[in-house]
């Protein structure tokens, strides 16, 4: 277990940013995350945050998928994004709403192994996003959101749960 493990051995405070770990024993390694806020002067608060098999990544041309986004009075929603094949990738990212009509759309360059965060980068109406890489891109990548209650500060992971997970729709 590596508590604070940003600010405790990389001496870093309120970054973003991964970790890679390897194994020759993948189905015997298990490894989790959290992100707690110890700091907010309306108390602490925290959540699990998904933690991705980099053979699982969105290939060029390829789609990934997150529902249960929100952007409404009460409530925000942050985008992370990681490239994960040591590659550049361009991911497009179009948002739905509840009647899955198209409401805004941005694109994000990644750099090698990068991670890109984008705060409160969901259109208001939005509750779904449809994440593609360009069919040009090299790289790969994978991508969770937060969405975060204003009022209380507290937020919850969103993840295409099949892709981190491993298994088809059917």
């Amino acid at each position: 277990v590596l508590a604070d493990l940003v600010k405790g051995v990389f001496g870093s405070d309120g970054q973003i940013g991964s970790i890679q770990v390897r194994s020759i024993g993948i189905p015997s390694l298990a490894v989790g995350a959290t992100n707690s806020n110890t700091s907010d002067p309306r108390g602490s608060f925290g959540t699990t945050i998904p933690v991705f098999r980099s053979d699982r990544g969105v290939a060029p041309g390829g789609k990934s998928y997150l529902t249960g986004l929100r952007h409404d009075a009460t409530s925000h929603t942050d985008l992370y994004l990681q490239e994960t094949a040591g590659a550049v990738a361009t991911v497009r990212t179009d948002f739905l709403n509840a009647a899955g009509s198209f409401v805004g759309s941005r694109t994000d360059a990644l750099t090698p192994f990068g991670m890109a965060m984008a705060v409160d980068a969901v259109p208001v109406g939005a509750i779904a996003a449809v994440l593609t890489n360009d069919a040009s891109s090299s790289g790969r990548f994978l991508a969770y959101a937060t969405p975060v209650d204003q009022a209380s500060g507290d937020l919850w992971a969103v993840a295409d749960w099949p892709r981190r997970d491993g298994y088809g729709g059917d």
